[in-house]
């Protein structure tokens, strides 16, 4: 699969968020990245807080990323 078009810096932003959840797969992933993002945050960005992290995608990540910009 490409990874999504966009930003550059929502990638990079993504990319980083990533790898800080995957450092804790067994975790639900609103608990796998806080403190950046709350559960509101995950839901804000089309994604069931209660998934691991090693189960999204790269756009799903931008998505994250992108509600944790904001």
């Amino acid at each position: 699969p490409r990874p999504p078009a966009g930003d550059p810096q929502v990638i990079e932003r993504a990319l980083r968020l990533a790898a800080t959840a995957l450092t804790k797969p067994r975790k639900t992933l609103a608990n796998a990245v806080r403190p950046g993002l709350d559960t509101d945050g995950v839901v804000a960005a089309g994604i069931d807080p209660q998934r691991r992290p090693g189960t999204l995608g790269l756009d799903e990540w931008c998505r994250l990323a992108d509600v944790a910009a904001t």
